[in-house]
């Protein structure tokens, strides 16, 4: 008996691909070549799964794509997925009506005479299936669009049973926000596999011009476009919204460059693909892990107060929830799509300011506690609590004069602090120390002469930051004078305050400047005493920075008395420490491997090569090759 059209089920929403506007729509042809060679190319590729968040283009692209592949190259059937197809038969109606709705005549023909008593049977019933699927000639595509939705453990085995009887023509392209579970472990260690990730499927900056300028948002500069790039990340939703955005505006241009996603219709969206299905207690997870700009697992059980938080970041990873996972050292590190974490902070400071407040100040005391001084100030500051602030700053001030930053970035971490704190001896020796570091010789000085005028009994920290800045000023001052009568002072001074034995990390400063003042009178025994004393401390404060300006003031004094032995493995130990923690003094970086290039060149254990870029050069032996910290 033949059935009809309707009796097998066909629905346009299900089985015909959904229209596109050519108009609006970019081609994605680098995306279409990957599923054109599973379907002519790769024999042993046989599956592409395409899985990225709510909104990243999925369907547009396959639709585009399934309407480029036309008989007899290839026949293609659509399925959209809902929560039915988890019943088994409903699954196999629907694989029927797919087949039913192709523009392959053979193929459509014989969906027409399958009955579904004929699958009502055992699992032996597949075979018809598989029958079926081996009526078209030439390849068979069959695209599951919302595959994620499958997730019943019988509706998934009949799909790898599905797999397993159907012909080798037969491919199958599964697109969702995550793949069926188990679906495919099989087929990916066979390697029949091809994927398409979110990476993947993000637009290109070429592609997002293009997408941009079908909107009438052509002839962007390079800024405005690097602009929307940031806070879309590629996003093809999030590229859409931006221009709809803009287009609402007076102004257009202007108003992508100052997209920040947290306009009505970005949130709404997010609430309606991603929010709404979640409980309470996810939300709030949600809400205080985004406050960071990235939460480790610790960090992320810290904040919520909740042991298992990283089970749910990671849950949601998984599920493709703009979420991003990046391996490192010290773990997962999770990091917030930015249009997502700008509405989920907005949440946070909707509901309650005291609790934003509240998260940064636990922040900035996980980071301290965890060695990441630098990070710890600045959500001190975004907390806007002076007595945080305050006394985060005493914790980091020997980082922020000796952990490689930038001096523009401590300038800027220092302006946003309250104003009172801006106004403590500890802020202003900071900041004179980051001006001098960039050439500022004349507001460093005052800062010295400021300190002298006011009467007030000076902490352990404030006595070392002091002597610090007078050393260095001295330095400055003998070289341009060609004297030493300065330097002289100044280590007067830092013997004065050696040996502090309140904080190790402020005697680990001290005795490197020590050091440095007898390496520059050509004392190098003097030298090389407190470079061990420096060292013994660095390794009692734990902090890798000091050790490895401890390492730097050691491959100096070894390379001035002719051991190049003790350069090379002084070298290799800095390499490993620098590996190990991620470390990115760049100038103490570039000066140890310049004079291990050095003593290797010297000693001849290797053709000699110049370098072009120290600490990251490429001629350099791979034992001394620094890796890339971590951003």
């Amino acid at each position: 008996m033949t059935i009809s059209r309707s009796r097998v089920g066909v629905q346009r929403g299900r089985n015909i691909a959904p229209s596109v506007s050519t108009r609006s729509t970019v081609d994605r042809s680098r995306l279409c070549a990957t599923m054109n060679s599973v379907l002519i190319g790769d024999a042993d590729l046989r599956i592409v799964s395409i899985t990225a968040p709510a909104g990243s283009g999925k369907t547009v692209l396959l639709s585009r794509w399934i309407r480029g592949v036309t008989p007899p190259v290839a026949t293609a059937m659509w399925l959209t997925a809902t929560e039915d197809d988890n019943d088994v038969q409903v699954l196999r109606a629907a694989i029927i009506a797919a087949a039913a709705a192709s523009e392959n005549s053979a193929l459509a023909d014989a969906a027409q005479r399958l009955t579904l008593s004929e699958f009502a049977g055992d699992r032996s019933d597949l075979a018809g299936l598989g029958e079926l699927l081996d009526s078209s000639a030439g390849l068979l595509c069959l695209v599951i669009d919302d595959a994620h939705l499958l997730r019943d453990a019988s509706a998934l085995e009949e799909m790898a049973a599905l797999l397993r009887w159907a012909p080798p023509s037969f491919r199958l392209i599964l697109s969702g926000r995550f793949e069926p579970p188990l679906l495919l472990s099989r087929s990916r260690l066979a390697g029949a596999v091809a994927e398409i990730t979110a990476e993947d499927i993000a637009f290109t900056s070429d592609e997002s011009r293009e997408l941009l300028s079908r909107h009438q948002l052509d002839q962007l500069t390079d800024d405005v476009l690097d602009t929307v790039m940031s806070k879309t990340e590629g996003w093809a939703a999030g590229l859409q919204l931006a221009a709809l955005t803009a287009l609402r505006s007076t102004n257009p241009r202007d108003a992508l460059s100052l997209y920040a996603g947290t306009d009505r219709a970005t949130s709404d969206f997010l609430v309606d693909e991603f929010i709404t299905s979640l409980p309470p207690r996810i939300r709030q997870i949600l809400i205080i892990t985004a406050i960071p700009d990235a939460v480790t697992n610790s960090l992320a059980a810290y904040l919520t107060r909740i042991p298992s938080t990283h089970v749910v970041l990671e849950a949601l990873t998984r599920n493709n929830f703009l979420i991003s996972r990046t391996a490192t050292d010290q773990g997962p590190l999770y990091r917030y799509h930015p249009l997502m974490r700008a509405y989920l902070r907005a949440e946070a400071e909707r509901d309650d300011v005291c609790t934003v407040s509240d998260i940064r100040r636990r922040a900035s005391l996980w980071y301290i506690e965890n060695g990441q001084p630098f990070d710890a100030l600045r959500h001190a500051i975004d907390s806007g609590d002076p007595d945080t602030t305050a006394a985060v700053l005493e914790q980091a001030a020997i980082d922020l004069v000796l952990g490689g930053h930038s001096a523009g970035a401590i300038l800027g971490l220092v302006e946003r602090a309250p104003r009172e704190v801006r106004g403590y001896p500890t802020t202003r020796l900071i900041t004179a120390l980051a001006l001098l570091a960039a050439g500022n010789f004349a507001p460093a000085a005052a800062t010295l002469v400021w300190l002298g005028r006011e009467p007030h009994t000076a902490t352990a920290i404030e006595s070392a930051l002091a002597a610090l800045l007078e050393a260095q000023l001295a330095l400055h001052t003998d070289v341009l004078n060609d004297t030493a009568t300065a330097t002289e002072t100044a280590l007067r001074t830092l013997h004065h305050i050696d040996n502090c034995g309140e904080r190790s990390d402020i005697d680990a400063s001290i005795a490197l400047h020590q050091a440095a003042t007898e390496l520059f009178l050509g004392r190098l025994a003097d030298a090389d005493r407190h470079v061990v004393d420096a060292s013994a401390h660095a390794h009692a404060a734990h902090s890798p920075v000091l050790e490895l300006h401890c390492l730097g003031a050691r491959t100096v004094l070894s390379a001035f008395t002719g051991r190049f032995d003790a350069v090379t493995s002084t070298a290799m130990t800095a390499v490993a420490l620098t590996n190990t923690h991620s470390l990115g003094p760049a100038d103490t970086v570039a000066l140890i491997q310049a004079y291990a290039v050095y003593a290797a060149d010297l000693r001849m254990d290797w053709p000699p090569a110049a370098t072009t870029s120290p600490g990251r050069c490429s001629t350099t032996p791979s034992c001394l090759r620094w890796r890339k910290p971590a951003s």
